[in-house]
């Protein structure tokens, strides 16, 4: 039976804004909506806060929608991976300003994906594996119209080596002392904390057997944990085409601007990259600029957060140290990573 929303499902191929919000995993259905290019490149997050009250959209069968999509050359495409609270957002708003190149920040299907991929480890996913990459090529496809940097949540740095070949990455991290007290000190820390501490827990317990229970970590344990479970998938990661400090990025950002767009396969000269840096979004908070936030603001809060939680922060390093040489992702981990 014919619907008044069809024309998204036929315009797909050829509409950037023409956007897949969502991957229903339980029905097996795409929702597709119309959001303008201007505003997908505005949002933070392309979750529920990307969608207006007046935005079109309706749900689709996967089927259709994979068939739609296979009509659809593939574009280029990158990806920043990352640890969270480490600035890619910030870097990903940075890479559009240089290159032109439109950002999707955090899609909510990569998510779905992420989360089958933690189960498919214990038999427990709902999709097999070939469908799991299927499904994963088929978003890629949609998102790489006209071409695309994908920024991921952070809990999906176990997809790095189920990207497109042809996709570069990069992966951005902080050092655990400065993630600790960026964690611990947020607004939403209890949410950051624990929103996604089983997935991450399920997923570390697989390298690490003998990885504690998860209700028995106090909240800077908790937290290294966090940093360990993200930072031992991606040093695992095959196909990694840069990684970077964002401590050390800030330090010279024009430059290592010019060096991330390479890394990612776009041309971008050092005017372009110098520009960029030393715009408005070097100002304001990435996640939300309508507030201002620029270096001097960031190195102060995390002194600050330093002072106050001093005790969970020590708390976690110890773990760190200690969890980190029981596995051999942990160890590599701490070597590429924990430098700072």
């Amino acid at each position: 039976m014919a619907s008044r929303f069809d024309h998204l499902l036929a315009g797909l191929a050829g509409d950037i804004e023409i956007y897949p919000h969502q991957f229903d995993l339980i029905t097996d259905r795409v929702l597709l909506t119309r959001i303008p290019a201007s505003a997908q490149s505005a949002a933070g997050f392309l979750d529920q806060r990307a969608l207006a009250p007046d935005t079109e959209g309706a749900w689709f069968p996967w089927r259709a929608f994979a068939s739609a999509a296979a009509s659809i050359s593939d574009g280029p495409l990158g990806y920043i991976f990352h640890l969270g609270h480490c600035g890619s957002t910030l870097i990903s708003r940075l890479v559009e300003a240089a290159s032109g190149r439109r950002a999707l920040r955090e899609p909510l299907p990569l998510r779905v994906f992420a989360f089958e991929a933690a189960d498919s480890a214990d038999g427990a996913a709902l999709l097999s594996e070939n469908e799991l990459d299927g499904r994963l090529a088929d978003f890629e496809k949609v998102w790489s119209r006209g071409g695309a940097i994908v920024k991921a949540t952070s809990i999906c740095n176990d997809l790095l080596d189920r990207r497109r070949d042809d996709a570069p990455a990069v992966f951005i991290y902080i050092a655990p002392s400065v993630y600790l007290a960026a964690l611990l000190s947020g607004a939403n820390s209890q949410t950051d904390l624990r929103g996604f501490a089983q997935m991450r827990h399920r997923r570390l317990k697989r390298r690490h057997a003998g990885l504690a229970p998860l209700s028995t970590l106090r909240p800077g344990e908790l937290a290294a944990m966090c940093w360990l479970a993200e930072t031992a998938a991606a040093v695992s990661a095959r196909r990694m085409s840069r990684v970077v400090d964002f401590d050390e990025f800030l330090k010279e950002p024009a430059r290592s601007l010019a060096e991330i767009c390479r890394a990612l396969d776009l041309s971008v000269d050092d005017a372009a990259a110098q520009a960029a840096a030393t715009g408005p979004a070097m100002s304001r908070y990435a996640k939300a600029q309508e507030h201002p936030y620029d270096a001097t603001l960031r190195a102060r809060l995390l002194n600050d957060a330093r002072t106050r939680f001093r005790k969970e922060i020590d708390a976690g390093l110890r773990w760190l140290d200690r969890e980190a040489k029981a596995f051999p992702e942990g160890e590599a981990a701490m070597r590429r990573f924990a430098a700072g």
